[in-house]
């Protein structure tokens, strides 16, 4: 359900047509969609991967499990769903026509794959001179890797940023499963508005050829440097640091509970002692002088675990940052889910499916890490996939009654996978999950612990979450 009473959005008035798919431009679009621009997300029924891949409530595919999802619910909310088969010349000669009334084209496929459909940037600019393309990938559109499949995962190795993350003396680890996904997209929705600002300083369109690899690269920017000027790379150090001590995660009271702590100066270090209740640290030969406690983080951090085992994750946070002591809780998602700091801040949204998207009702997403004095960005609608054909055919381009149905008849558009059955997901139940080792744990009580009521009527969402 689309709410038309927003207010006015900051990209209000800019039209995306995004043909995408997994995150990081989802990712992308998903943050310029939720300030107000118009993505049309151009959807194939042969490829629907991003909306097979869960969470399901409780674990139970639904008859139309793909738009159940709640990656897809997380990645395209407020996103137009449109259904085109590229590979037919009604699906292509519709995309040319909403070319013309874009502002920007966006896609993540291969390299090639574009030009097979006859939809790349030379072929767009014959239809509308000043459209603004972006093509984002793995290793870019020229390149001797320039047709290499890439996700998050491979890019992290590539980069360098796993040879970095890792114990000391143990093989790399990869630093995130998404990271190299959310950086890239961060940088695909920031080029796109400075390539809108050009367009609107100069009336001239953009090509834009955007690299995760090469986004990668900058995350690692003072490794590259240490190497260039002194031969030297920075080893893998697990939870320590080049010169903070002590430095690490410490565990806390409970099953798998841990806290952060990172002292910077010697008057932290003092600080640190009193709040331990161990001043005789600052006597002691092995922690009196910054050297000392250097070479002797092991004995230092075993002490350290010693006292925050006995507590709270969250009272040794509180202890160390009431005197000035840089330290965090290790939060998991339940933490996360119910902190009052992100209530107090509006960060959760609640957003109420309709009735149509079986047994979700009401779920809470994160949102926006920014607020606007003006405008608030919110979670208008979640579409259904190919909810938006006819809008988008009928409305926006004029094609006729007769013309939408030839095209469902010829299986250019639809609300169906191909193939659906093949296609629909088997999950385990949660308590097998947990014994199998692919979930860390199981809260059966999760509706009443973030008090998921179900609602009625769907499209409602609610910042204060």
């Amino acid at each position: 359900m689309e709410n038309h009473g927003a207010p006015t959005l900051p990209l209000q008035g800019v039209r995306i047509l995004s043909v995408e798919d997994y995150l990081q431009l989802p990712w992308c679009t998903v943050i310029l969609a939720d300030m107000g621009a118009e993505v049309i997300r151009v959807e194939s029924l042969a490829r629907v991967e991003t909306r097979t891949m869960g969470p399901y409530p409780d674990n139970r595919p639904g008859q139309r499990f793909w738009d159940q999802g709640g990656i897809h619910h997380l990645w395209n909310r407020n996103k137009r769903s449109l259904t085109l088969d590229l590979t037919k010349p009604q699906g292509v000669d519709a995309s040319k026509r909403l070319v013309a009334i874009s502002d920007v084209v966006a896609e993540n496929n291969r390299a090639g794959v574009m030009e097979r459909f006859g939809l790349d940037y030379e072929a767009l600019r014959q239809v509308k001179p000043d459209i603004i393309m972006l093509r984002t990938t793995g290793y870019g559109q020229t390149g001797a890797w320039r047709r290499y499949g890439a996700f998050a995962r491979t890019v992290d190795a590539v980069t360098g940023l796993s040879h970095l993350t890792g114990y000391k003396g143990g093989p790399p680890v990869r630093a995130n499963p998404s990271y190299m996904d959310i950086t890239a997209a961060w940088n695909n929705a920031l080029v796109i508005l400075m390539a809108l600002h050009y367009r609107r300083r100069t009336g001239k369109g953009v090509f834009i050829d955007m690299s995760m690899y090469e986004t990668g690269i900058s995350c690692i920017g003072v490794a590259l440097l240490e190497y260039q000027t002194s031969g030297t790379y920075p080893p893998r150090m697990g939870n320590a640091h080049r010169w903070m001590v002590p430095h690490g995660c410490y565990p806390c009271a409970g099953q798998d509970e841990w806290v952060t702590i990172a002292v910077r100066t010697e008057e932290e270090w003092k600080r640190l002692c009193q709040v331990m209740g161990r001043p005789d640290l600052l006597e002691d030969p092995r922690f009196a002088t910054y050297e000392a406690r250097w070479a002797n983080q092991d004995a230092l951090d075993a002490l350290i675990a010693r006292w925050t085992r006995t507590l709270d994750k969250r009272t040794v946070m509180l202890r160390l940052q009431e005197q000035g002591i840089p330290s965090a809780s290790v939060f998991h998602a339940k933490d996360l889910l119910t902190d009052p700091h992100f209530r107090q801040r509006g960060f959760f949204e609640r957003y109420t499916h309709p009735p149509e998207v079986e047994g979700v009702g009401t779920r809470v997403y994160t949102v926006r890490p920014y607020q606007f004095s003006r405008s608030r960005g919110s979670i208008r609608f979640i579409a259904r996939l190919g909810e938006h054909n006819r809008p988008v055919l009928a409305d926006l381009l004029g094609y006729s009654p007769e013309a939408i149905a030839e095209m469902e008849l010829a299986g250019v558009i639809g609300t169906e996978p191909v193939d659906a059955e093949r296609l629909r997901p088997r999950p385990s139940p949660p308590e097998a999950q947990v014994r199998l080792g692919s979930s860390a744990f199981w809260d059966p009580d999760y509706r009443k612990v973030l008090a998921l009521e179900e609602q009625q009527e769907g499209g409602a969402h609610d910042a204060q979450a």
